[in-house]
């Protein structure tokens, strides 16, 4: 009787367990939507004061500091200065100008993330990625 009581638990559980790990992808690929949301407001902010957004290497820093002393300059456009990764730990990229699938023009910047399996590519497979135009 014990064993069957086993049996049954243990084929529920396999029954349940693909859901809830599908689920809790989903929940790390929104909070990482989240997370690039935050950069992307900063940057629509920091673009909108100054006319343009900052070059690949100026890239992070120049929301949290004025690196081309740039009179217009109105930042920090984030409050803390953290260290720009996603929910995986990986470095958030961004790009100005975009290099990516339909970004290689000068008007697009690129702000993503690797995605679960930590591969770049280039705004394709389980990347997440926000685009914005100048």
């Amino acid at each position: 009787m014990v064993v069957i009581v086993v049996l049954i638990v243990i084929v529920l559980l396999f029954m349940v367990y693909p859901r809830f790990s599908k689920e809790s992808d989903i929940s790390d690929e929104e909070r990482t939507v989240h997370i690039l949301r935050v950069y992307d407001s900063a940057f629509t902010l920091m673009q909108s004061d100054l006319g343009y957004f900052p070059e690949t290497n100026e890239g992070m820093v120049a929301i949290y500091k004025n690196v081309n002393n740039d009179m217009n300059w109105k930042g920090p456009y984030l409050g803390a200065l953290i260290e720009p990764k996603d929910i995986w730990g990986r470095v958030i990229v961004y790009r100005f100008p975009g290099k990516c699938k339909n970004n290689s023009d000068s008007k697009n910047y690129e702000l993503y993330s690797f995605g679960k399996n930590g591969i770049d590519e280039c705004l394709g497979g389980d990347d997440i990625a926000v685009t914005k135009s100048k």
